[in-house]
């Protein structure tokens, strides 16, 4: 069973690492960009601090501001639909669960949170 849940986590974490966390636009004009670094900082720190709801909401925001700054088919869209999915799915799992993925993300690339 332990076995079973470290093996979720690590391919959970590895989904993680792989989710893009820099979003910042290229095309966009400096207000929208200084928005969208924003935006994509406080989602970093939600995760970092398990608050996987709100970095979700926050996530949805910045979706909103790309679809809106951006074509429909640009990488910026695309990125953000797919970190939208992951928080998605990390909100279904249990508090426990966030919290071994929150440790996570406070380690990946060593970046700093908060």
């Amino acid at each position: 069973m332990l076995k079973r849940c470290l093996r979720r986590v690590f391919y959970i974490s590895l989904l993680l690492s792989c989710a893009p966390t820099d979003f910042t636009p290229i095309l966009l004009s400096g207000e929208e960009t200084d928005a969208g670094s924003v935006l994509a900082a406080r989602i970093d720190s939600l995760r970092c601090e398990a608050k996987y709801t709100g970095a979700l909401e926050v996530a949805e925001e910045l979706l909103d501001l790309r679809q809106a700054s951006e074509s429909p088919g640009s990488y910026e869209v695309a990125q953000t639909k797919r970190l939208v999915e992951t928080l998605e799915f990390v909100v279904s799992m249990s508090a426990d669960t966030q919290e071994e993925l929150a440790e996570a993300d406070r380690h990946r690339d060593a970046r700093p949170c908060g």
